[in-house]
């Protein structure tokens, strides 16, 4: 007995390629939506699509967001904008910008910083004697300047 498997592509592994079609007959090639295109046949299925984004793949990409975004590279941020775009083309909703979440979460993090005088990095947070703005941090390497306090102090001051 011959174990035949087919993978996309006409590729198989341990025989021959299996002939076989996965589109239905009239359909050249193009894959079956997965989706209804009415939103209003099946307003249920989005509004569980952009309940599922925002518990699920909002919450993985926004874990840490704090730490790794400032570091990460123009490649990165654009393909982490189009997970973001294909997500709001499929739930057909608008959704906020990896660099809103990202400010927003810097500032939140911050903030309890600031309020939790116990906190080992509430020195880093220091306000200038004119006492309307923080002191910014000296940074000799663009790695620690696009790091989290360097961000976070700087986004304080802009809120001010």
């Amino acid at each position: 007995m011959c174990l035949q498997l087919q993978v996309p592509g006409n590729h198989h592994l341990g025989g021959p390629v299996l002939d076989q079609k996965h589109l239905q007959p009239g359909q050249e090639g193009s894959p079956t939506p997965l989706l209804p295109q009415d939103t209003e046949e099946e307003p249920a299925v989005f509004s569980i699509l952009v309940n599922f984004y925002r518990c699920a793949i909002e919450s993985i990409l926004t874990s840490c967001i704090t730490v790794w975004y400032g570091n990460c590279s123009v490649a990165d941020r654009k393909a982490l904008h189009k997970v973001v775009k294909t997500t709001q083309r499929i739930t057909g909703t608008p959704l906020p910008a990896i660099e809103d979440i990202q400010r927003k979460c810097c500032l939140r993090r911050a903030c309890s910083i600031l309020k939790d005088s116990s906190h080992p990095d509430h020195r880093l947070f220091n306000l200038l004697p004119s006492g309307r703005r923080f002191r910014s941090l000296w940074t000799r390497t663009s790695r620690l300047r696009n790091s989290f306090f360097p961000t976070a102090v700087s986004l304080l001051n802009s809120a001010l």
